[in-house]
């Protein structure tokens, strides 16, 4: 029976958002939010026209809300800023499932405003990560797309894995890239957010107090 309150379109959202976890893109239908929410399908409908409306305004949604997440973190050019926005995404994507993080909705794309919010999201995520990339042997924007393509596998590799934190799992898998790219980072500072379960609370805090700490000693380079 539908709920007698109002429910906002922010409530629908969130729904539609669990509701896209745990079935898929594909499997997405409105009965499912409307239960989700306890109102009827028609109630939905009316709100949002469509599945394919409601679809677009959570890809919408969903995009600027990363681009938001993103723009919040503290910014630390070193091999802890790295291993901290690694841990930062992971943190995200715990919260997340894997088809709705980072989304891109494929029929959604044809939407000129909605790809344009895509590419949005895509050069922020870039920018990101070179904005957090100290000097390598290759050219910054080279070695932060390298660093993307990475995460970008990990969080595939993460979602197979059996009992191992999102965030924890990234943070080894930066760890080894930047062993291979021979970029130095704090075994003290990986050591402390490997210890703690992360969540989108407590990962900027955790950076805003190392940035206001002195550098802690490196690790030493591999020879």
């Amino acid at each position: 029976m539908a709920r007698p309150q109002i429910v906002s379109d922010a409530e629908i959202l969130i729904a539609a958002r669990r509701v896209i976890g745990r079935r898929g893109y594909d499997q997405f239908t409105l009965s499912e939010v409307a239960d989700e929410v306890g109102l009827s399908r028609g109630a939905i409908i009316l709100r949002f026209k469509s599945t394919q409306a409601l679809k677009a305004k959570l890809a919408s949604h969903m995009i600027a809300s990363f681009i938001s997440y993103l723009r919040a973190l503290p910014v630390l050019r070193s091999g802890d800023g790295l291993i901290h926005f690694a841990a930062a995404i992971g943190a995200l994507v715990r919260q997340e499932s894997l088809a709705s993080f980072m989304v891109v909705f494929r029929g959604n794309l044809q939407d000129p405003d909605l790809a344009k919010l895509e590419r949005e999201r895509a050069a922020v995520y870039h920018e990101a990560i070179a904005a957090r990339m100290p000097r390598s042997a290759l050219p910054r924007d080279a070695a932060a797309t390298l660093f993307q393509a990475v995460l970008g596998g990990a969080i595939m590799q993460w979602e197979v894995q059996s009992g191992v934190g999102a965030s924890d799992f990234l943070v080894a898998r930066a760890k080894d890239w930047l062993t291979l790219a021979r970029i130095d980072f704090s075994k003290d500072y990986t050591a402390s957010l490997e210890s703690r379960e992360l969540d989108e609370t407590t990962i900027a805090p955790m950076a805003s107090a190392r940035a206001a700490k002195r550098p802690a000693v490196k690790q030493r380079r591999p020879r």
